[in-house]
């Protein structure tokens, strides 16, 4: 399957930068340069809600930030658990912020994004 044409344009972009590849990075190094892609979804979204909280894990309290969709109703509404790419290692939860606000708005589901 070919690689789609904004992806590759993106990896393109990337390289002709001059950026270091994230593979030749030390872990902190990457999240560093991994804030920069925080920009790349544009302006956020408004979204009617933002609760930032945190649900107990297996060594630790994980953080998730809980989006309510513009235009949504008091009462339930369905729900989409959200967990950020990056091997556990590099991105978290502020980095797919502008992603979780669409994905939220565009579903009309809660998105529940998890930080671990």
């Amino acid at each position: 399957m070919p690689l789609d044409p904004q992806a590759q344009a993106l990896l393109k972009e990337m390289k002709d930068s001059g950026a270091r590849p994230f593979e030749t990075m030390t872990p902190a190094e990457a999240r560093v340069a991994a804030l920069a892609f925080k920009d790349l979804g544009g302006k956020p979204e408004d979204v009617a809600s933002i609760d930032h909280r945190f649900i107990p894990g297996p060594t630790a309290d994980l953080p998730v930030w809980i989006y309510r969709p513009v235009g949504s109703v008091a009462g339930p509404l369905p729900g989409l658990v959200y967990f950020h790419g990056s091997g556990w290692v590099v991105a978290n939860i502020a980095v797919c912020d502008s992603f979780s606000r669409s994905l939220t708005n565009r579903t009309g589901c809660v998105v529940i994004a998890v930080n671990y």
